[in-house]
């Protein structure tokens, strides 16, 4: 399916500054590259996909407007409550992120999963593999511009009621929920189409990066990223942190074949730096409903993003939770039971008020949750 999605940014000059054009044909895949694609695809295919999907979910694919194959999971429930869109990270894929580690060197599965507990709450549950993640084609962890993300994101959220999948209404009211990367990219694909979505939870969400860039080898590449990134911009040079906290899982991400194991790309690396800067400066335009979940630990991306955006947002209904005995990968450290019950609640709680609003609209207004 080739949808097209209609150009449509937040409306800040400078948005797009300082983003060379980029054509196919200067990307030549490097053999490291073809490589690693060949190993994701092998990894992931020879899973049997009903471990994946569970029961009664399926596996599709969908083609953007730039020709990329993406991978789209669909889990739908009978008379669900509501529709929630989740949102990967970077290096990651939906399955990795939300589905349950089955073990080393194993594809992730949907039995005991975040997927599974949310569909028992009574929602269904939909999302894509980025582009160059998981099953999606496309050179792995690469995006021309952030846009790309956010486009693909809002196509399948579009594209998703003309699909045809049984149970799966799309009419319900519908939530994101977004880990890091992730996190970023739902909070701009809600700004963007506030209509569609009536509230987002965000798990450790890249709204700031401006501590992890001025580490070391980081500090030392970016006087010269602007030449980096118009002549290598697929060059995969900036340093990653790893999970200092829970090493096991460091070591589970390290065997998982559908993740990307290299150093963040240089073009990567400058839209990453430039969509946070933007949306650090322009955080008052946020005013959609949102609970933030961040741990003061997290060395992959800056807690003081969360809690600007927390301090900032004009939303009126907001909650920032802090949870320090966490690192970074929160739908799988210690304790993410706990932060799944308090996003499904935080669902529940907001499906309440939209019925309330529905039958009274002078009860729009929604109070702030506070911390």
């Amino acid at each position: 399916v080739v949808h097209d999605v209609p150009e449509k940014h937040p409306r800040e000059s400078g948005y797009h500054e300082q983003t060379p054009s980029i054509h196919e044909s200067s990307l030549p895949m490097a053999a490291a590259d073809n490589e690693q694609n060949a190993l994701a695809f092998e990894f992931l295919g020879r899973q049997d996909v009903r471990e994946v999907t569970g029961p009664d979910g399926s596996l599709r694919h969908i083609v953007n407007n730039r020709g990329v194959r993406l991978a789209m999971y669909c889990w739908p429930v009978n008379n669900a409550k509501a529709v929630v869109h989740l949102l990967h990270g970077h290096g990651s894929y939906l399955g990795y992120e939300y589905l349950k580690i089955k073990g080393l060197g194993q594809p992730p599965i949907y039995e005991g999963s975040w997927v599974q507990s949310l569909n028992n709450a009574g929602y269904s549950v939909v999302g894509i593999d980025n582009q160059g993640a998981g099953r999606s084609s496309g050179l792995r962890c690469f995006c021309r511009k952030f846009d790309e993300y956010v486009e693909d994101v809002v196509m399948s959220v579009k594209l998703a009621p003309q699909l045809g999948i049984p149970n799966l209404d799309l009419s319900l009211p519908r939530f994101m929920m977004g880990a890091s990367m992730g996190g970023c990219l739902s909070v701009m694909c809600a700004m963007r189409e506030p209509e569609l979505i009536k509230g987002v939870a965000l798990l450790a969400p890249m709204m700031s990066l401006e501590k992890v860039s001025k580490k070391a080898q980081n500090r030392i590449l970016r006087p010269v990223s602007m030449l980096l990134n118009a002549t290598v911009p697929a060059a995969p040079l900036v340093a990653t942190a790893k999970n200092h906290m829970y090493e096991d899982l460091q070591i589970h991400y390290d065997h998982d074949h559908g993740c990307y194991h290299g150093g963040t790309r240089v073009r990567n690396a400058t839209e990453y730096l430039r969509v946070t800067g933007w949306l650090m400066r322009n955080m008052h335009l946020v005013n959609f409903p949102f609970i933030v979940f961040h741990s003061e630990n997290d060395t992959m991306v800056d807690c003081d993003g969360s809690r600007a955006l927390y301090t900032h947002a004009s939303s009126e209904d907001k909650t920032l939770r802090l949870v320090n005995h966490m690192w970074h990968i929160l739908a799988k450290e210690p304790g993410n039971e706990k932060v799944l019950a308090e996003v499904t609640g935080w669902f529940d709680a907001h499906l309440e008020k939209l019925a309330l609003t529905d039958s009274d609209p002078d009860l729009s207004g929604a109070d702030s949750d506070g911390r």
